[in-house]
């Protein structure tokens, strides 16, 4: 809520005063039968269909006048070409700047997952091939232990560092 105040921001006055209610949010939050009243004149707000706004309006939250004079509007406003034209019109671009918007959000995710599966592939396939390198010198280093070739000699011929040599021995 917001209050009239003054260059140095002291309320004026509290007599006047400006709510602000986040519609979307407002109509899911209800505790207590005051803010189920204000959930469904949410829903009723940002209804689409004039049997949405029947349903939220029920019975009790406006009179009944009242209420049939609403949906004589909406329905003269929804089969007016010319006010249709208008809100079209600014409904058309915002839906065309969304969805490219979106199109470029999906794009750019699509291209960052096949970007991140290629990196990974390339990733697991050098990991893949360091193991293999390494499990096939290790089993080159066992056959040579196995006939008793010298520790140094391996050490020189598979560039594996003597202690290595050594560890392998006792595993």
């Amino acid at each position: 809520m917001y209050y009239y105040r003054n260059k140095s921001g002291k309320i004026l006055t509290k007599k006047s005063r400006i709510d602000y209610i986040d519609l979307v949010n407002a109509e899911e939050k209800r505790y207590n039968e005051s803010e189920e009243k204000l959930a469904r004149w949410c829903r009723a707000l940002t209804s689409i269909t004039i049997d949405e706004l029947k349903k939220e309006l029920g019975d009790d939250l406006m009179e009944k006048d009242t209420k049939e004079k609403l949906e004589e509007e909406m329905n003269k406003y929804s089969s007016d070409d010319e006010v249709i034209a208008l809100y079209s019109a600014y409904s058309r671009e915002e839906l065309e700047r969304n969805t490219l918007i979106d199109e470029a959000k999906e794009e750019a995710t699509k291209q960052g997952l096949e970007q991140g599966i290629k990196q990974g592939i390339k990733q697991g396939i050098k990991q893949g091939i360091k193991q293999g390198i390494k499990q096939a010198k290790e089993e080159v280093v066992r056959n040579l232990l196995d006939k008793n070739i010298d520790i140094t000699l391996i050490s020189d011929v598979t560039g594996l560092e003597v202690d290595k040599i050594d560890k392998m021995i006792i595993n």
